[in-house]
């Protein structure tokens, strides 16, 4: 290969990795905050009501709407539910009661969504210790924001007499373990969950629940907390 050959390809690896280097974080300021979950749980009249909430955080929130979708075979959907605007620093809850028949185990599509004040959002940035070009294409992005964002999520419902959670029932919480006659609630899986210390640790727990030993299953707990509170990787 000729030395001007050599000398190009060089060049161009070289230009190549300074593009990739620059490529800028364009993730605009944390505008939004939501949260889905259970809200209350009523046996005697099948009453269940989700709650959605949104916090507007940097800037004002327009034009919010949102509407929960579900199998209709088994509950029917909510209507829409919608809010003007939120103030900057202000929540919004949506409430959708539905009549079920137990056991439900079943998943929700939040259609939430919102459009955040444009000026706000780019006080917000001018805030922020960005480079030029970084802060070009933040506010190219704030500028092609033209209706409400979809800002919801899928999340599952499970459901039975006793209790209502907001999730499935391979983790749904149950009435294990009694000590002084109370009903402490646990999530007790029956196969064996992980290795080393976190699979003994639920081996304990569920010899404890068996014998009805709160002390040990408290103990077990406690262990279990601490490993998976330190976990960067799912357990299998």
């Amino acid at each position: 290969m000729q030395l001007k050959n050599v000398i190009f390809f060089t060049l161009l690896a070289l230009v190549s990795a300074r593009l990739c280097a620059v490529s800028p974080d364009v993730s605009l300021p944390k505008w939004y905050e939501a949260d889905f979950f259970v809200s209350e749980w009523i046996p005697e009249q099948k009453s269940l009501i989700i709650q959605v909430d949104i916090e507007a955080k940097e800037t004002d929130l327009h034009n919010v709407s949102c509407r929960l979708y579900q199998d209709f075979s088994k509950i029917q959907n909510g209507r829409v539910k919608n809010r003007k605007i939120i103030k900057a620093g202000d929540k919004a809850s949506f409430l959708f009661r539905y009549q079920v028949e137990t056991p439900l185990d079943t998943w929700f599509d939040c259609d939430l969504r919102a459009m955040p004040d444009p000026e706000g959002l780019t006080r917000a940035v001018e805030k922020e210790k960005n480079d030029e070009l970084t802060r070009k294409v933040k506010m190219a992005e704030i500028a092609a924001i033209k209706y409400p964002i979809k800002i919801g999520t899928t999340f599952p419902v499970f459901v039975r007499d006793d209790i209502a959670q907001a999730t499935t029932v391979q983790l749904a919480f149950r009435p294990e373990i009694k000590p002084y006659g109370k009903e402490l609630y646990l999530w007790l899986p029956k196969t064996n969950v992980g290795k080393g210390i976190t699979g003994e640790a639920l081996k304990a727990l569920r010899k404890a629940v068996k014998t009805n030993n709160y002390k040990s299953a408290v103990a077990a707990c406690d262990l279990l907390m601490r490993k998976f509170s330190n976990r960067t990787e799912p357990v299998v």
